[in-house]
């Protein structure tokens, strides 16, 4: 995998919600610092117990990593505002393959009704449990996941608070897989979107092996 480190004024913006991912980015034009091509899909390699990954093979990707603020700014989806973690643009056979991101922790609950807006009902969905109905985290899910909140009752017939903390969309050829992250009286989320051919192709790194994802796998060759 090369390194390549790109300096220069007169970038572009771009937002992911608005984009076709079957054309063309031109993520060279946000004026990234770091990009990586690779060369290869990821391998496995085992020998005895000891498990390694390596590239392998002739497929060309093109990878982008924001890092700075300014980088940052450069993205939106839906008009949101990225959080300051990073995030991470992939470019494949011409097309933008992979994004993950993560939104202003205030945008939180934005991002997540404007997807369900978007996509529809979510094909999978993956509930967490709050036990005390009466804290401020839950208080934050009520408001913010509005009917995605449901009460249930444990084997003591205690009741507690079901909440959506992971959904997956497939729309065509993406996969939209949105984590609501749980902090101390605060949420935060990640945005994955993936094509089907990156996936079952291997290009991305810790997507690489979609046959035995716990949850990526039923849309695996």
């Amino acid at each position: 995998m090369s390194l390549i480190i790109l300096e220069g004024c007169n970038s572009q913006t771009l937002d992911l919600d608005k984009i076709d991912f079957n054309d063309n980015p031109h993520l060279e034009k946000l004026k990234i610092s770091k990009v990586e091509n690779q060369k290869g899909h990821w391998v496995l390699n085992q020998s005895g117990s000891d498990v390694g990954l390596s590239l392998s093979g002739v497929e060309s990707s093109v990878q982008y990593t924001l890092r700075t603020p300014e980088e940052l700014a450069r993205v939106t989806f839906n008009n949101l505002p990225l959080d300051n973690i990073g995030a991470k643009l992939v470019a494949y056979k011409g097309k933008l393959a992979f994004a993950r991101l993560s939104v202003d922790k205030s945008k939180t609950f934005d991002l997540f009704n404007h997807l369900k807006q978007m996509l529809g009902k979510p094909d999978q969905t993956f509930d967490n449990l709050a036990y005390d109905k009466n804290n401020a985290e839950v208080k934050l899910l009520e408001t913010g996941l509005k009917g995605d909140v449901k009460i249930v009752k444990d084997e003591y017939d205690d009741e507690m608070i079901a909440y959506p903390y992971q959904n997956v969309w497939v729309k065509g050829n993406l996969i939209y897989q949105y984590t609501l992250v749980t902090a101390k009286d605060s949420f935060s989320n990640t945005l994955v979107i993936i094509s089907k051919e990156a996936l079952n192709d291997k290009i991305i790194f810790g997507y690489h092996n979609p046959e035995h994802d716990p949850i990526l796998s039923k849309y695996a060759k």
